[in-house]
C-alpha cells in the first residue's frame, strides 16, 4: 500500500496492491473509509471506475469486464440500481433537457438534467415516484454525479400566489413559492394546470387542459415542461399519443430518417430505426447497445459510411438488422475483380493496397450477440466490407 496516513488513519489519496495481482485500487480516502472518484483494478485491467462513498460504491460508475464495459449507472450503498437514461440525441449524442432514471427495489427516482456533447451537466433534482415530490439536489460535472443534498419534505401552508405574468396559483405554498398540490389559472381565471409544483414550476403528476376544460396532457412533468410517461388528448377527449415524452415532445418508437438527411433527432426508446439511402454520413459514433428495445434495423445504401463499429450485442428485442449495399464501409468498389476495368489493374491494386492499410489502422469491427429474439442479418454487397472482425452468434438460428 502506498499513501498518506495521519495518525494511523488513512487520509487522501491511496494505493493498496496485492502479492498477486499487483494494483487492485487508487482513489481517496477519508478517515479510513474510501470516498470520491476511485478505480478499481483486476489484473491491471480496469473492473470498475466510479464514486465511492462510506467505504462503498456511491454514486455514477462504470463496471468492466478484461476492459470491456459491462454496466453503467448509479451503485447504492455498494448495490448496483437498474437505470437508464433517456434524452433527445442529436446525431446519436445526447443534448438538452433530460431524464436519468434510477429503478430501486421500492421506487423510481427520476433526476431531471440537462445534456452537453453526451454528458450530464449542471444543476439536477430528482423525483420519487413514491413521495411524489422533489428529493434531491444535484450537480454533474461532465457526467459525473459530484454533489447530493437531500430536500427535506417541506413546510407548506394553502394558500393564493400571483405571478407576474398574470396567472395565479390555488394550493400548496412553501417559502413564498409553489410548491406541493394545487391548481394554476390563466389571468382570465382558466384552468391551466392541476398537479404538482416546485419552486414555482410543474413537477410531478399533473394535468394540463386545453381552453374548453378538456384535459391536453396527463402523466409527468419536470423542469416546467411534460417528461415522462404520459398522455395526450385532443380537445374533443380522445387519446391522441401515449408513451414518454422527454423535454415536452413525444418520444417516437419508430424512427424513419429519409434518403441524404445529415442529421437525426431520436431518443433511445426506438423500436424501430430505418435509415435511408446516402444518409447519416457524418455520423461517426453509434453505439445500439443503448438501444435496448429495438426490434428491426435498417441502414440503407451508401449510409453510415463513417462507422467504425457496429456492436448490437445483448438487445433481448432485436429480430432483424439489414445492411444496404455500400453501407458502413470507406472501401471502394474497385478492390472486387468483377467491378475493376481490365485495362487498369494498376487502380485495382492502389486501391486494395489503400483500404486494407486503413482497415488494419482502424480495426473496425461488427458484432450481433446474445440477442436471443434475433431471426435475419442481411448484408448487402460491398456493406462493412471494411471492418476487421465479423461476429454473429445466438439468436434462434445457429452461430455463424
Amino acid at each position: 500500500m502506498t499513501g498518506e496516513m495521519m495518525d494511523g488513519v488513512l487520509e487522501g489519496y491511496c494505493q493498496i496492491f496485492e502479492p498477486d495481482k499487483g494494483l487492485v485500487f487508487e482513489g481517496n480516502w477519508s478517515n479510513n473509509m474510501r470516498c470520491g472518484t476511485c478505480v478499481e483494478y483486476d489484473y491491471e485491467c480496469v473492473s470498475f471506475q466510479g464514486n465511492y462513498r462510506n467505504d462503498k460504491r456511491n454514486g455514477y460508475g462504470w463496471e468492466y469486464d478484461q476492459d470491456e464495459l459491462q454496466r453503467e449507472g448509479v451503485w447504492i450503498d455498494g448495490v448496483y440500481q437498474q437505470a437508464y437514461r433517456i434524452v433527445w440525441e442529436e446525431n446519436f449524442v445526447g443534448v438538452g433537457l433530460g431524464m436519468h432514471i434510477t429503478l430501486t427495489d421500492n421506487d423510481t427516482h427520476i433526476t431531471t438534467v440537462r445534456w452537453e456533447d453526451g454528458k450530464c451537466n449542471g444543476r439536477a433534482l430528482t423525483y420519487s415516484k413514491n413521495e411524489n415530490r422533489v428529493i434531491q439536489e444535484r450537480v454533474y460535472m461532465h457526467g459525473d454525479d459530484i454533489d447530493v443534498v437531500p430536500i427535506s419534505q417541506p413546510a407548506a401552508r394553502r394558500g393564493v400566489l400571483k405571478f407576474p405574468n398574470g396567472s395565479t396559483w390555488e394550493g400548496d405554498i412553501s417559502l413564498d413559492a409553489a410548491c406541493g398540490e394545487g391548481s394554476l389559472f390563466s389571468p382570465e381565471g382558466t384552468l391551466l394546470y392541476r398537479g404538482g409544483m416546485f419552486r414555482n414550476r410543474r413537477f410531478g403528476r399533473g394535468t394540463s387542459f386545453h381552453p374548453n376544460g378538456q384535459p391536453a396532457f396527463e402523466g409527468l412533468w419536470s423542469e416546467d415542461v411534460r417528461m415522462g410517461d404520459g398522455r395526450s388528448f385532443t380537445e374533443r377527449g380522445e387519446v391522441e399519443k401515449e408513451g414518454v415524452w422527454v423535454d415536452d415532445a413525444f418520444a417516437e418508437r419508430v424512427l424513419d430518417v429519409p434518403s441524404g438527411t445529415d442529421a437525426v433527432r431520436c431518443t433511445v426508446l426506438l423500436r424501430e430505426l430505418s435509415v435511408g439511402d446516402n444518409a447519416l454520413n457524418e455520423v461517426v459514433e453509434l453505439d445500439f447497445r443503448r438501444f435496448a428495445l429495438l426490434e428491426r434495423v435498417r441502414i440503407g445504401a451508401n449510409s453510415l459510411k463513417e462507422l467504425g463499429e457496429l456492436n448490437f450485442s445483448n438487445l433481448q428485442r432485436l429480430r432483424s438488422v439489414e445492411i444496404g449495399e455500400d453501407a458502413c464501409t470507406l472501401c471502394a468498389r474497385l478492390i472486387s475483380p468483377l467491378h475493376a476495368p481490365k485495362e487498369r489493374q494498376d487502380l485495382q491494386a492502389k486501391s486494395l493496397s489503400l483500404n486494407e492499410g486503413r482497415v488494419r489502422e482502424e480495426m473496425k469491427r461488427m458484432v450481433i450477440a446474445n440477442c436471443p429474439a434475433l431471426e435475419s442479418v442481411v448484408l448487402e454487397r460491398n456493406a462493412c466490407s471494411d471492418f476487421l472482425n465479423c461476429t454473429i452468434e445466438g439468436g434462434r438460428g445457429e452461430s455463424a
